[in-house]
């Protein structure tokens, strides 16, 4: 077995990497959505989102979800993953929430609902800065009372926002990072 994160031998997160991990409290979207991230944006934290998101280590879901479980609300009826793009899907072979959110109901027993559609391209936010992201164009499969999100990142929460306004009632969001 090896480390996730530095690939070394030892548990899914060695002790040396698990020591780079900064907890966060629960965050809010500028639209108030309560967002519970795992951990800050840096550190191992950042190496395990990078290495399901464009590696697809899916490994790194099932240790996520590990952490994230006992965070699932207790009245939670659907987890609602925000779906990547099909041309990102197609080329990192992944899409990240649906593997967060697939462990995570394997763990708590809360069905996972594919409710969002999420287009077929977009261009790529990752190193732009806060002001130059814009708002995904998901669209709506299904509208869920109940929901809790399900994503990778929480950078400034326009995505999220944007998927809980589609949904209808949804209870809270998920994350494995989230960039203060």
């Amino acid at each position: 077995m090896v480390c996730l994160a530095c690939r070394l031998p030892g548990p899914p997160l060695c002790g040396s990497c698990r020591s780079t991990v900064h907890p966060l409290g629960d965050l809010r979207t500028p639209g108030g959505l309560t967002v519970v991230a795992w951990a800050e944006h840096r550190g191992a934290a950042r190496v395990l989102v990078r290495r399901l998101k464009y590696e697809g280590v899916v490994a790194v879901a099932s240790l996520v979800a590990e952490e994230l479980a006992s965070r699932v609300p207790a009245d939670a009826r659907w987890l609602v993953p925000v779906p990547r793009t099909l041309t990102r899907r197609v080329r990192y072979g992944v899409d990240q929430a649906t593997e967060i959110a697939a462990a995570l109901s394997r763990r708590t027993g809360v069905p996972v609902v594919s409710a969002l559609g999420a287009p077929v391209w977009a261009r790529p936010h990752a190193g732009s800065a806060r002001a130059d992201r814009t708002p995904p164009r998901l669209t709506t499969r299904r509208r869920v009372e109940g929901a809790v999100l399900v994503d990778d990142v929480l950078t400034t929460g326009s995505t999220l926002d944007r998927a809980a306004s589609l949904l209808g009632v949804v209870e809270s969001a998920l994350t494995v990072t989230g960039v203060p």
